[in-house]
């Protein structure tokens, strides 16, 4: 749900500047594996010298860590 409403915002944001592919807010935290390896294959497509898969791999964990971390909170205030 949060990637279908991200892709249209993105999309907004950069489309009237450039006409290469969007690749902001598509490594989030769904598939983590997966959505790296998209991300990287897609640079790849664009120039054979991008090589995105760490960077798009950071991004997944700082959301996975944060996601997990906003979870603690919320059940550390509900047990209350």
């Amino acid at each position: 749900m949060i990637a279908v409403g991200g892709i249209p915002i993105s999309l907004a944001i950069v489309m009237p500047t450039t006409e290469k592919p969007v690749l902001i807010g598509t490594a989030g935290i769904f598939a983590l594996p997966m959505s790296a390896r998209a991300v990287n294959r897609v640079g790849l497509e664009v120039s054979s010298n991008n090589s995105l898969l760490m960077h798009a791999m950071e991004s997944n964990t700082a959301g996975l860590i944060a996601s997990v971390m906003a979870g603690g909170a919320i059940l550390a205030l509900l047990a209350r």
